[in-house]
C-alpha cells in the first residue's frame, strides 16, 4: 500500500538545500558534532553537558536541566553494552515523579539526545512538526500525531513512510525534510500563526518565490491557507 500523498527523492533535495541555508541551524549541528566527539562516554558528567548544550541549540526549554540529565545517565548506565534501542529512548524520555515533581514526559527531546550522542543513523529526530508531516504523507489523523508522543508509535510510522516511498537517503536527511517541510505546511496553513522557528520564518519569507520551496511542497500537496 503506497502512502497516501507520495514523496520523492526531489523533495527531501530540497529541504537539503533550503537547510544549508539557515546558518543558525548549519552552526547548531557542527556545534553538537563537536560535544559528542569530545565527550563521548556516559558519565554524569558527559550526560549534563550534552543535555545542557542539546537544551539551550534547540530550545526545549527542559524544567529541570540536571533531573533530566541524571535520568538520562541511569538509563544508558542500565543499558550497559547492550545495544541502543527504541525502548531505551521510550526509557529516557519518561522522567519519573520526584518528591517535589510529577512525571513527565519528554520524548522529543529524548529523541534528540538518541539522534545527536547515540546514531543519527538509527534515531530519527521527533517533533511536532516530524509528527505532523510523517502522519500527513501516510494520511492518518494529524490531530493523533500531535496528540501521541510514543517514540516507539513515530519510529513504526517513520519507518512505514521510509519503506513505502522508496527513499535511500540518510537519516538525518531525511529528517531535515520532515523538519522543513513539517514547518512551510505550517506556514501555508496558519500564517503568522504559525509558531515557527524564526529563523526559518524568514527564509520562507525571503525564499516564497524559490524553486526549492515548490519542490518541498508541489502545489497538488499544497495545504491551503485558512
Amino acid at each position: 500500500m503506497k502512502p497516501g500523498v507520495c514523496l520523492s527523492q526531489n523533495q527531501i533535495d530540497a529541504a537539503g538545500r533550503l537547510h544549508q541555508q539557515l546558518r543558525q541551524w548549519e552552526h547548531a549541528d557542527r556545534c553538537l558534532a563537536t560535544i559528542a566527539n569530545q565527550f563521548p562516554g556516559i558519565d554524569e558528567d558527559s550526560c549534563f553537558i550534552k543535555t545542557t548544550v542539546l537544551d539551550r541549540l534547540y530550545g526545549t526549554n527542559l524544567p529541570d536541566l540536571a533531573r533530566t540529565a541524571e535520568h538520562i545517565h541511569g538509563a544508558l548506565v542500565q543499558q550497559g553494552d547492550a545495544k541502543a534501542d527504541i525502548e531505551l529512548v521510550e526509557k529516557m524520555g519518561f522522567l519519573p515523579e520526584s518528591r517535589n515533581e510529577p512525571a513527565r514526559r519528554q520524548g522529543s527531546f529524548a529523541s534528540k539526545f538518541a539522534h545527536f550522542f547515540i546514531d543519527s543513523e538509527q534515531f530519527p529526530i521527533m517533533d511536532r512538526y516530524s509528527q505532523r508531516i510523517v502522519a500527513y504523507h501516510l494520511e492518518k489523523p494529524q490531530t493523533r500525531a500531535e496528540q501521541n508522543r510514543s517514540y516507539r508509535v513515530f519510529y513504526a510510522e517513520w519507518k512505514e513512510l521510509r519503506e513505502q516511498c522508496g527513499i535511500a537517503c540518510g537519516c538525518r536527511e531525511f529528517d531535515r525534510y520532515l523538519w522543513i517541510a513539517g514547518q512551510y505546511h505550517a506556514h501555508l496553513k496558519l500564517g503568522k500563526k504559525a509558531k515557527l522557528n524564526k529563523e526559518v520564518r524568514e527564509l520562507f519569507r525571503l525564499a516564497e518565490d524559490q524553486p526549492d520551496l515548490k519542490l518541498l511542497v508541489p502545489e497538488a500537496d499544497r495545504i491551503g491557507r485558512r
